[in-house]
């Protein structure tokens, strides 16, 4: 029943998301990605330990810059997961691209 629930809560979410501009959406994705990493301080701290193991010549600075671009892909990847079922196959051909002609 809770799996019932949490998939029209999802649906509902990225229906009342896809109603607004992309713009918006991401910008509302953005904050809601940050708003999430305040209540859950555990992840923003693991991020920045793998930063540190995996940068460790970078500066702080470098390493939020870092997070922060990682954090608007993530907002990217919500926003463009939620419009997907709004593609069709003109869109597609408008604006993606195939690189192997065998495709």
């Amino acid at each position: 029943m809770i799996d019932i629930i949490a998939l029209y809560s999802i649906k509902a979410f990225i229906a009342f998301l896809n109603l607004f501009p992309i713009k918006v959406r991401l910008c509302f994705c953005r904050v809601l990605t940050r708003i999430f990493l305040l209540f859950m301080p555990r992840y923003r701290k693991i991020a920045f330990k793998n930063l540190s193991q995996v940068f460790p010549e970078k500066s702080e600075a470098e390493k939020r810059e870092i997070f922060q671009k990682h954090i608007d892909s993530i907002a990217q990847f919500a926003v463009d997961s939620a419009r997907i079922q709004s593609i069709d196959h003109a869109w597609a051909k408008e604006h993606a691209v195939i690189e192997d002609p065998e495709l």
